[in-house]
């Protein structure tokens, strides 16, 4: 299976590619070949691109998920399979919050075909947030509903989102639950730092709110290394660098883009810890199970880099900008 991955030199080669076309050029005799082909005649662009690398992503989830046994395909449903909804009903309610049109919208929704049974144009064309949202009943996001009202009070989307981020931890530990003691170390560690990214990130963003928030434990539901006091600490903080450089590893290294100005990084990081995590459960057992979750995990990385690359390449940002959000693959 990572034989399908791209080396460390077509990454490298795919950086310096200067152009669209050329980057194009360097996909030929990789697994996204046959993807581009189809494309043939038409003007490809970075969100083209984008579509075309989760497309691949995903056609490797389903490989695997097909013949895995019921509670591992239950786990990676969970998720992966969630995650790639969650991020498509995040993008549908900030462009709806924001008022942005329906074909802007749709134009930057992952093709989730198969995988997901919610119709994302639909949501997309309601005519407001307040009637995309209800179209959700009858599917486990239902009680984001809830947040409409929060949503209007604190005039911002955030609400719904943390919504969605708890019912997506609940899925995934109730599935991670049912898996074998030895397979769910790692993975709850990376579940958990996620969650806590999460919530650290919402909390920087309440830090900028002139308005009187809800109480922490009433919005935070899931909290691990980053307790819901230290929540309220980081909200209530004066100097947020100093606060952020005592936090516990990996949390620290994590947000130290923050202190330097580069948020954008964050997610880059934490990509990174993830690999490494998933890497130290490949060493122990190199064939079974954290084997299989190491080679997705580089799957989800290549498929970030490569649009991180296509993006950078399309905007005409400097090389040594777009290395620093790419994580290598070992």
């Amino acid at each position: 299976m990572r034989g399908q991955l791209l080396s460390h030199e077509i990454i490298n080669s795919l950086v310096n590619a200067g152009s669209i076309k050329k980057f194009l050029e360097l996909l030929s005799n990789t697994p996204y070949e046959e993807k581009l082909k189809k494309l043939s005649g038409t003007k490809i662009d970075a969100a083209t691109l984008e579509k075309i690398f989760y497309q691949e992503f995903i056609y490797r989830l389903n490989r695997i998920t097909r013949v895995a046994p019921v509670n591992i395909r239950d786990f990676f449903k969970a998720y992966y399979f969630m995650k790639l909804e969650i991020q498509n009903l995040k993008r549908v309610f900030r462009g709806k919050f924001s008022k942005t049109a329906a074909t802007r919208i749709k134009k930057v929704l992952i093709p989730t075909g198969s995988i997901s049974p919610i119709n994302f144009d639909s949501l997309a064309e309601a005519e407001t947030l307040e009637a995309s949202v209800p179209l959700l009943k009858d599917t486990i996001y239902a009680p984001i509903t809830e947040a409409l009202s929060l949503c209007g009070t604190y005039d911002a989307i955030w609400p719904i989102e943390i919504m969605l981020n708890n019912i997506y931890v609940n899925a995934t530990l109730k599935a991670l639950s049912k898996l074998p003691e030895q397979n769910r170390r790692v993975l709850r560690r990376i579940i958990e730092a996620e969650a806590d990214i999460e919530n650290m990130l919402l909390a920087i963003t309440w830090r900028k709110s002139s308005k009187k928030l809800p109480p922490v434990e009433e919005i935070f539901k899931h909290t691990y290394k980053i307790s819901k006091e230290e929540i309220e600490k980081i909200i209530a903080s004066k100097d947020l660098a100093e606060y952020l450089e005592r936090l516990k590893p990996p949390y620290a290294e994590i947000f130290k883009s923050i202190i330097s100005g580069e948020e954008a990084l964050i997610r880059t990081d934490l990509r990174r810890y993830i690999y490494n995590e998933a890497s130290k459960g490949r060493v122990v057992d190199d064939f079974g199970f954290t084997s299989i979750i190491s080679y997705l995990i580089s799957c989800e990385i290549e498929r970030d880099n490569l649009i991180s690359i296509s993006w950078g390449i399309e905007n005409k940002i400097k090389i040594e900008k777009i290395l620093r959000h790419i994580v290598t693959n070992a």
